[in-house]
């Protein structure tokens, strides 16, 4: 992508190149006023290339359609699920997918439904996917194709920040799906981990370790 910042506005705008290298900046400074600038550039790599032997392909909204699409069905090709987080929420794509992980409000903007059962009903019957519904602290809902909704607890705990908790819920369900686990059991285990990602600050900082998530 390439940024550009509007000499009158103090914000920013990003729009994708397709084939181009992908560059990322750091600007840091220090008490003194002094900067130093990190310039980092990755290659564009096909989407259909393998990047892990991992079982999983967690995607989301934050890339193209057209790049959701063909990663998809490259995993379908390599016989790896697919995991979506449909955020921010937009038309889902015609792609094979096997669990969406939208929160409450992601859900009724994909399906015009504020009841999260009528909603995960909507989203598992037009893709075929199995349907996980993030609540806060009221959990989540879960909802195989074929089964009925289920409610599934939220691990109580004292919060401090809950940014990153969204993110350590698809990056926790994903790693146990690539694990073997079962869906629900993966998802439970998900959602212990987003609990404790709130006791500590920040998003990276706050991300338990397995062991954490097993001992608590």
């Amino acid at each position: 992508a390439t940024v550009t910042r509007a000499p009158a506005c103090p914000g920013g705008a990003a729009s994708p190149r397709p084939g181009h290298a992908a560059t990322t900046r750091l600007v840091c400074a220090d008490a003194d006023g002094d900067s130093l600038t990190l310039k980092i550039t990755t290659p564009p790599r096909p989407v259909d290339s393998p990047a892990a032997p991992a079982g999983v392909v967690l995607l989301g909204h934050e890339v193209g359609e057209d790049v959701v699409i063909a990663a998809a069905r490259a995993a379908e090709a390599a016989g790896w699920p697919v995991v979506l987080n449909p955020a921010p929420a937009r038309e889902l794509p015609a792609a094979p997918l096997a669990v969406l992980t939208p929160n409450a409000s992601e859900a009724e903007q994909l399906t015009g439904e504020r009841d999260p059962e009528a909603a995960a009903r909507a989203l598992s019957e037009s893709t075929g996917a199995a349907v996980l519904i993030t609540l806060g602290a009221r959990g989540a809902l879960l909802l195989e194709p074929g089964g009925e909704p289920e409610r599934l607890a939220a691990t109580q705990v004292d919060v401090v920040d809950t940014t990153g908790a969204g993110d350590t819920v698809n990056g926790a369900l994903a790693a146990e799906l690539a694990a073997g686990r079962p869906l629900r059991e993966a998802a439970e285990f998900a959602l212990k981990a987003a609990a404790l990602s709130t006791t500590k600050p920040g998003a990276r900082g706050g991300m338990p370790t397995r062991d954490e998530v097993d001992a608590a």
